[in-house]
């Protein structure tokens, strides 16, 4: 099954839009903790749930003007924490052990002084994996 991954960050929940109607899980957090940070601290439980309800690939709800959604920051995002990236390694370990797979984020980030930069763009200019973007969430 595939699913299409979204979190809603005022209401600190995850949301898995399934092929017959979406699911709202929420993410129990600290006080004065960001929701975000809850969220990453939750992913490995989350994985091993959508593992154990047979989700073999994850997608992501876009986000906006060329940002990372929240979902796909979870995932892809750059992070400083020693404790949120372990967490997010945790929770990819488990996802790529089960054969679940995870989407690329649609904006590619990179340094300005990266010297792949040219050819990143020349390769998204040629139009790349259009398969995980077109036709709506379950196309």
């Amino acid at each position: 099954m595939k699913i299409v991954l979204e979190f809603l960050y005022a209401m600190c929940a995850f949301v898995v839009h399934t092929p017959s109607r979406p699911v709202r899980i929420s993410v129990k957090r600290e006080q004065n903790q960001k929701p975000l940070s809850a969220a990453l601290l939750a992913l490995p439980d989350l994985a091993q749930v959508l593992v154990q309800a047979g989700v073999k690939e994850i997608a992501f709800k876009p986000g906006n003007d060329g940002r990372l959604s929240h979902a796909e920051w979870l995932f892809h995002g750059r992070l400083a924490n020693e404790d949120l990236l372990q967490a997010r390694q945790r929770a990819l370990e488990i996802l790529s052990q089960a054969g679940v797979k995870v989407a690329e984020p649609a904006v590619k980030e990179v340094e300005l002084g990266d010297s792949s930069l040219a050819d990143i763009i020349r390769q998204a200019g040629q139009g790349g994996d259009k398969s995980r973007r077109s036709g709506g969430a379950f196309a």
